[in-house]
């Protein structure tokens, strides 16, 4: 029998060091490793007279903060260990923790609370762990009832009424903030000039008490301009990196709930699609559609309804607490200073976490209109009129014109319509006559403003043939092949058939060459220049930043039709003004002698002659693999769960400490840096953050301090 109080993590390369007076203490294989050993709190004792010792011991490392944990599991369910265990000769108690390690890997693991969770190498020289979660400790991971009972709620499509108890557990929001601790703007200042570096196990800890008191407040966001393609000013605001914390909690849990009403047409801010799902789509279910319905929601985000947004909200929450936190979101003000702030009376700010979600939520009944109500009433009879000309020529087995059409396209007892929408955009495809189309429109107009109150911007919104002309959506161009270019051959049956292709997706050359003039890598005329942004940085840093920005335009128009022409066109104008930069860097003046001095493909050598980067000529075939995320299956929701339950373990570890530079437990706050350096650096710090490839690591207050006020000498503190 055993009796088991708490479960810690098992790290599988401990080892059983030998009895003492307090029990059998755990050690590090690798002496230099060994700080110190402090036993906890009994985890059980084996009745047997060979098992009769204590378990439970801990050794912590203070690199990495990591700890490690012996634990001994019930007989019952290690009777059958592994059969690739690796059994030495020697301690038969080290035989024995060797098969109850290996036994937690087994496939009936998920029934009695075990799951693996993937650490850093350099922390734990045999890579994986193995993690107990249970009722009794929330030390491990994040995981509680409330999140069982929430799952609960959204398979029996119930109202949830316990959202709001799970926003006030600390542990929940630490793995929020796990989630967005390595994004961009966890260093942006806001109004209130908080960032997420420096933050604390307590402030956690208070978040959740004003959470569960109702009394928690959103800081004002900072409200800046970016400039759009038109040549207008987009509004941006920028919230608080800490609030950012709690609104990514909120997220998960609007996401969570209100994800299974997703429409399959709609593809912005869901899991599992984007961009490329929504054009996959066109491209398949738009090949017989002759006119194009560029749609364009004007103002979203600044138009949402307050109102409207709270009555969706509580189609499917019951928590009052829950919705007046999401309320003191909508209502949260901005401003350019701190003594000009503007409440919000309509609309959400535009650059927080949570917006995306919230006007994903907005749009859900357009979507749910458009499919339920708009697309049958514009379907329409089972096949359209034949052409006779067309039917006469393929009868007579001689192909004289292949501009006939082989239907009449304005055949009004046949009718098919499509739609696709990703955010405030959205496009339809029309098999049928023109006339429809601008019906259509003004009926998407009407339901959007008395429903949502939202305006269609009727400049934006454009009807386009789609053999004649072509639509532009997210970036391509959507068109068809027109009449003449399709083939007319004879089918399998013996019959003469026109082949039909499925929708074009271009890449628009002459904008993306636009993009890069703007951003000074091509002159007017569209030839490369110098780019004298980049004269200061080392020559790795600079051909790392030119392959960086190749790289993001070829993986976004990896669908287009003329990839290979994009690529072709993209990859000389980057490398040719990489190799001017390096020309102008260097002093080496002309392309020639940069090419001469450094190759064709820019090899760039450390000092001992070793190649570290280069740029190499890309592939101009279009990648043949279109990978599609898997999107969420509420049947195994439960497992959907668990990615916070993973975030949380390495998190709250960090918070924890130890501080990695004195080793101390007392005041740890976490140390957050915008970008890891990837060039040898002699500071001990940046040196060794880049080798862990980790842009936070936990120090003491004392520490932190030094590094922010340049006293820190760069080298480990002993």
């Amino acid at each position: 029998m055993i009796i088991l109080f708490k479960r810690f993590v098992i790290k599988h390369d401990a080892y059983l060091r030998g009895p003492t007076s307090q029990g059998t203490i755990a050690c590090i294989r690798r002496r230099s490793e060994i700080v110190s050993a402090k036993l906890l709190t009994n985890m059980g004792r084996f009745t047997n007279p060979s098992y009769n010792f204590l378990a439970g011991s801990e050794v912590p490392i203070k690199r990495l903060s990591v700890r490690n944990y012996v634990v001994f599991l019930s007989p019952s369910k290690f009777n059958k260990p592994a059969a690739s265990s690796s059994l030495r000769k020697g301690s038969p108690k080290l035989v024995l923790r060797r098969k109850r390690t290996e036994f937690a890997m087994t496939r009936n693991s998920k029934e009695w609370g075990l799951r693996r969770v993937r650490s850093t190498a350099t922390s734990c020289r045999k890579g994986p762990s193995y993690v107990r979660f249970d009722k009794d400790t929330l030390s491990g991971g994040y995981k509680s009832n409330q999140l069982d009972l929430l799952r609960s709620y959204i398979i029996s499509n119930k109202k949830c009424v316990n959202v709001s108890k799970i926003m006030s557990d600390p542990n929940f929001l630490i793995a929020a903030w796990a989630r967005i601790r390595s994004n961009s703007g966890s260093l942006t200042l806001a109004l209130n000039k908080e960032t997420l570096d420096g933050i604390t196990l307590s402030w956690f800890e208070e978040i959740a008490n004003t959470m569960r008191n109702g009394i928690f407040q959103f800081s004002p966001s900072r409200r800046t301009y970016i400039s759009k393609s038109d040549g207008k000013k987009r509004l941006l605001t920028i919230p608080s990196p800490r609030d950012k914390i709690v609104q990514e909690a909120i997220r998960f849990l609007l996401m969570l709930i209100f994800e299974g009403d997703f429409k399959k047409n709609s593809h912005g801010w869901v899991s599992g699609r984007g961009c490329h799902t929504a054009l996959n789509q066109i491209k398949m279910d738009f090949a017989h559609d002759n006119w194009f319905i560029e749609g364009d929601i004007d103002q979203q985000f600044p138009s949402l309804d307050h109102q409207v947004l709270i009555d969706l909200l509580k189609t499917k929450i019951d928590d009052q607490a829950f919705i007046d936190l999401i309320y003191k979101y909508l209502r949260v003000g901005y401003g350019e200073s701190q003594d000009k702030i503007v409440k919000m009376r309509v609309g959400t700010s535009q650059g927080g976490v949570l917006s995306p979600i919230l006007a994903n939520i907005y749009m859900t009944p357009f979507d749910k209109w458009v499919e339920s109500d708009l697309i049958p009433k514009y379907t329409k009879g089972k096949r359209k009129k034949a052409n006779p000309a067309y039917t006469k020529m393929t009868r007579s087995g001689k192909v004289t014109d292949h501009s006939i059409p082989s239907s009449y396209a304005h055949d009004r007892n046949f009718i098919r319509l499509h739609y696709v929408r990703y955010a405030d955009d959205f496009i339809m495809g029309l098999n049928g006559p023109k006339i429809y189309c601008k019906q259509i429109v003004d009926e998407c107009k009407t339901f959007l403003f008395e429903q949502l109150k939202l305006t269609l911007n009727t400049e934006k919104t454009k009807i386009t043939h789609s053999q004649l002309d072509s639509a532009t959506f997210l970036g391509y161009r959507v068109y068809k092949t027109k009449l003449p270019k399709m083939k007319i051959a004879y089918n399998l049956k013996g019959q003469l058939s026109r082949r039909t292709t499925n929708t074009i997706l271009d890449g628009p050359i002459d904008r993306i060459v636009g993009k890069l003039t703007e951003r000074g890598y091509t002159k007017k005329d569209g030839s490369p220049t110098r780019n004298c942004r980049f004269i200061n940085h080392t020559l790795y840093d600079m051909i790392e930043h030119y392959k960086m920005v190749e790289r993001g335009i070829l993986q976004y128009y990896k669908l287009a039709n003329n990839y290979g022409r994009v690529a072709a066109r993209v990859h000389y104008i980057l490398k040719y003004s990489c190799a001017l930069t390096i020309a102008s860097k260097m002093k080496l003046t002309t392309l020639r002698r940069v090419f001469n001095k450094y190759g064709k493909n820019l090899n760039i050598k450390d000092e001992s002659g070793k190649i570290i980067t280069s740029y190499p000529t890309v592939d101009y075939r279009r990648p043949k693999k279109f990978y599609i995320a898997p999107i969420l299956d509420f049947s195994s929701l439960e497992a959907y769960i668990d990615q916070y339950d993973r975030r949380v373990q390495r998190g709250r570890k960090d918070l924890k400490g130890p501080c990695v530079l004195c080793g101390s437990n007392q005041g740890i706050e976490i140390h957050h840096i915008r970008k890891l350096s990837k060039t040898n650096r002699k500071d001990y710090l940046s040196s060794m953050m880049s080798r862990m490839n980790r842009k936070q690591v936990p120090v003491c207050k004392k520490c932190h301090i030094k590094i922010h006020q340049g006293t820190y000498d760069g080298k480990r503190v002993k």
